[in-house]
């Protein structure tokens, strides 16, 4: 057999490449998936360098690492950061002007259905009932929509629409939600909505 002795330009024999070295560079991790450690052995001062920009002046960072080297830095975390207790709560202030404001527009419903001398009918009740509920529930802005509904007159109101049949709304009259709205008043304004079940006293 014809031994193979390189091409026309170059006569030479190709140089062997030895065994175990090309089986060593075969299982050599490469620099990406080496460790801090095999870096510093392989490279101390290549290693020292990229520590020296992952931590630059300028640089920044954001989530876990933030916080982290804030604690590192002996520095206060997310979590501690301070709180002024003098400063007013905005969002319970809104929250209790919306409440007032839902409250006084079912007030001057039930003033408007006392001055007509009779009962009310299901319509009314279940309106009423359900913007006194609203915000008891603290979903305020509902019960100035259902108090205006309440006083909607007969001959505007939907044909189609299909009021509950639930014989409680008729135990409902004036004075049940005169009596409800004066407990609603003194109660506190709640933070945010409750969509659950409501224990009435």
């Amino acid at each position: 057999m014809a031994e193979f002795s390189g091409c026309a330009i170059c006569p030479k024999k190709p140089p062997r490449i030895p065994l175990m070295s090309h089986i060593g560079a075969m299982k050599r991790k490469p620099p990406a998936f080496e460790t801090m450690a095999e870096q510093s052995h392989r490279n101390p001062a290549t290693v020292a360098f990229s520590s020296h920009q992952s931590h630059q002046p300028g640089q920044r960072t954001y989530g876990r690492a933030q916080a982290e080297g804030a604690e590192t830095n002996h520095q206060p975390a997310f979590r501690d950061a301070p709180v002024d207790q003098n400063q007013p709560d905005v969002h319970m202030q809104q929250r209790e002007a919306e409440k007032a404001a839902d409250l006084e527009s079912l007030a001057d419903a039930l003033a408007a259905f006392r001055q007509l001398h009779r009962e009310l009918d299901q319509w009314e009740r279940v309106h009423l009932a359900r913007g006194l509920a609203a915000v008891l529930a603290g979903c305020y802005g509902v019960g100035a929509i259902e108090a205006a509904l309440a006083l909607t007159p007969e001959i505007e109101r939907s044909p189609s629409a299909k009021l509950p049949a639930d014989p409680f709304y008729q135990r409902l009259h004036l004075e049940i939600f005169e009596r409800a709205l004066n407990e609603i008043w003194a109660a506190p304004a709640r933070r945010f909505p409750h969509f659950g079940p409501i224990e009435a006293s």
